[in-house]
């Protein structure tokens, strides 16, 4: 009876052994399919990341800033701006507002003469510094040089890119005009800006020739001064030239002559500029001279 009682424990602990490695069996194998279905799952919610395309520019333009003030030794630093498609005077207007944190805010007209920028109230040409927070390399402590540094460097940035005279004006083609600013404070718009250091070099007081009756006045004046009979000779505008352009400067030309009751002779030939300058025509050699 011992015995038959001992061959069933026997059994029984082998087949409940066996049941429990069956049982381990499946929960390592259920363990292992439910963590190769987290791993499936969650290498599907994380992708590898997408590489991001960054165009380059097409061209490049030069931006132009200018700390000269006045000074004949330009200080000038350029810097890099990438463009795609065609050139604006816009896209370096906003171009020098990126750069240097202030508003380069105008409106741009291409003329017979060349560009004419119409800078508007809300720039900071016009609308002063205020409080504003500025830019380190680009820091001003008052208006003026403010001022010079922003029409010098939109000048310069046009010249270089588009090598066209460059014309200012205000608030609907109105005649710039600060309330105070030295050298001069007024910029015709028919009068081409031209740098700092050209208001500076000629802070004399003595202005600019600005229309054809005065240059006219001006040269009959200087004729007489230099011996010339005014009874006998006469100056008339040279339409073939008109209100034209002489080197960087607006002049206005004339024919100087005999003057008879039946006609009249033309002799020698004359540019008056709007800084005073006297320039004679040398026909023999086919060249302006300087006259005065």
């Amino acid at each position: 009876m011992k015995k038959f009682l001992t061959f069933i424990l026997i059994i029984t602990a082998v087949s409940l052994a066996a049941c429990d490695n069956n049982s381990t069996s499946q929960n390592s194998e259920t363990k292992t399919q439910s963590a190769q279905s987290t791993q499936t799952k969650t290498e599907t919610k994380t992708p590898p990341p997408a590489t991001a395309e960054i165009e380059a520019p097409e061209s490049i333009a030069m931006l132009c800033a200018d700390f000269s003030n006045g000074n004949s030794d330009l200080n000038i630093k350029k810097y890099e701006l990438g463009y795609s498609s065609e050139l604006t005077p816009e896209i370096l207007l906003e171009g020098l507002s990126n750069l240097t944190g202030l508003d380069f805010i105008a409106d741009i007209t291409l003329t017979q003469m060349g560009i004419l920028v119409d800078w508007k109230n809300e720039s900071t040409l016009i609308a002063n510094l205020d409080d504003r927070e500025q830019k380190e390399d680009f820091h001003f402590f008052d208006a003026e040089s403010m001022r010079w540094f922003m029409m010098d460097s939109l000048y310069r940035t046009l010249l270089e890119n588009f090598d066209e005279e460059i014309f200012y004006s205000m608030n609907g083609e109105k005649e710039l005009a600060f309330e105070e600013l030295y050298p001069t404070k007024t910029f015709p718009i028919n009068i081409p800006y031209m740098g700092s250091p050209f208001y500076f070099n000629h802070a004399d007081g003595r202005g600019h020739i600005y229309n054809e009756d005065e240059a006219s006045s001006y040269l009959m004046s200087m004729l007489e001064e230099n011996g010339y009979d005014m009874n006998d000779t006469a100056i008339v505008v040279d339409e073939s030239g008109g209100d034209a352009w002489f080197g960087d400067m607006a002049v206005w030309y004339f024919t100087q002559g005999m003057n008879t009751s039946s006609k009249f002779t033309a002799e020698k030939y004359f540019a008056v500029t709007y800084d005073w300058e006297i320039w004679a025509y040398d026909t023999a050699n086919e060249e302006w001279t300087l006259w005065n």
